[in-house]
């Protein structure tokens, strides 16, 4: 088949999640040997070019009709299309496809919705979703708040489950080395800052384990530069020997071997996919992990089975729980084992059969 994958965020080098996820989509299906065009907004970039083996076209025309100019190259060059496959977080943006189509009409069209939309402007177009042969979302959750729609289905996020993995015991103390990390226990996370993630939290949930006498320290990658308000806090809390913040491109694997524990304290998974990448990242590696009671993350990991799941923006039960992880070994080996051995739930490989599946499906 010929498959267009429509995403934005493919202009801004690799940090996006989606632009990951789509990159390794692109990738699982060329290896079967489909015929794979990523089409996204310029924003600066090349009009074309391959990245990681994947032929991209952009174009300039802003967040809908970029698209169908790319799109348009696209099949001057590759020819017709069979599928027109658009993500976003907004449903508006299955516009992005629907005008695609006008190019190529016989073309089949589905939308995944990969998170919440940070603005609610999107969701005034949810109606818009009909339009499309068939629509994917990653939990039930979330499908059942599309249930006026008879064409969803739950398909998951995915990761690429072969580049992610525990390394051996001495492996891992080689890599803490390297990371001149300080010999106490490690905290991890990895992502965007903004308030939905809840960083604010886990700061304070920091400073109340240092105040209990728990010496912690804490790895924050971030994706942009941290914002001016955690910056404050950081000095208020008086946590800057506490924390390294990290704003250049790391191995993550390396960085998931060589810690303790997880942390990832959202507040809510607006504007991050219902099955978040750093959460499966640290499953696949057996990194412990401490995150908060969503429906969306119940789910898909089960509390004190899988994982320690406290409640949302709540420090002191973050502090209670990271604590439990770190002065009971055990629990913590278990849980991040029991974890793991679902990670095959959300490979690549399995993913791609289920889209694959979803195409034939909406024929």
């Amino acid at each position: 088949m010929h498959i267009a994958l429509l995403a934005s965020g493919m202009s801004w080098g690799k940090k996006e999640s989606l632009a990951i996820t789509v990159r390794q989509y692109a990738q699982e299906l060329q290896r079967r040997g489909h015929t794979v065009a990523i089409i996204s907004e310029k924003k600066g970039a090349l009009s074309e070019e391959v990245e990681d083996g994947v032929l991209l076209f952009r174009a300039n025309g802003g967040s809908l009709f970029a698209y169908l100019f790319a799109f348009y190259r696209a099949r001057k060059k590759l020819g017709t299309f069979d599928i027109i496959h658009g993500f976003s977080a907004a449903p508006v943006f299955v516009l992005r496809s629907l005008l695609c189509k006008i190019v190529e009409p016989r073309a089949r069209v589905i939308h995944t919705l990969k998170s919440y939309s940070r603005s609610s402007f999107g969701y005034y177009f949810t109606w818009l979703l009909k339009f499309a042969h068939g629509v994917t979302v990653p939990t039930l959750v979330y499908k059942q708040k599309l249930r006026s729609l008879r064409h969803v289905s739950v398909i998951r996020s995915h990761i690429d489950i072969s580049a992610f993995y525990s390394y051996p015991p001495k492996e891992k103390k080689l890599i803490r080395k390297i990371l001149n990390l300080p010999e106490v226990p490690i905290l991890f996370y990895y992502g965007a800052t903004w308030d939905d993630k809840g960083v604010s939290v886990l700061f304070q949930a920091i400073r109340q384990l240092l105040d209990q006498n728990s010496p912690v320290f804490l790895l924050l990658v971030t994706r942009y530069e941290l914002e001016s308000p955690l910056k404050q806090q950081l000095l208020d809390l008086k946590l800057n020997n506490h924390v390294r913040v990290i704003n250049e491109k790391i191995t993550v694997c390396d960085y998931l071997n060589a810690v303790d524990v997880c942390v990832l304290p959202y507040k809510s998974l607006r504007g991050t996919e219902g099955n978040p990448s750093c959460l499966l990242e640290s499953v696949a590696c057996k990194t412990p992990v401490i995150t908060t009671k969503l429906p969306e993350l119940e789910e898909i990991f089960e509390n004190e089975t899988d994982m320690l799941l406290v409640q949302p923006n709540n420090a002191v039960q973050f502090a209670v729980g990271i604590k439990q992880l770190l002065d009971e070994p055990s629990l913590a080996e278990r849980l991040a084992h029991h974890a793991w051995t679902r990670i095959a739930d959300f490979d690549v490989k399995k993913i791609t059969d289920e889209f694959l599946k979803c195409y034939d499906c909406n024929s």
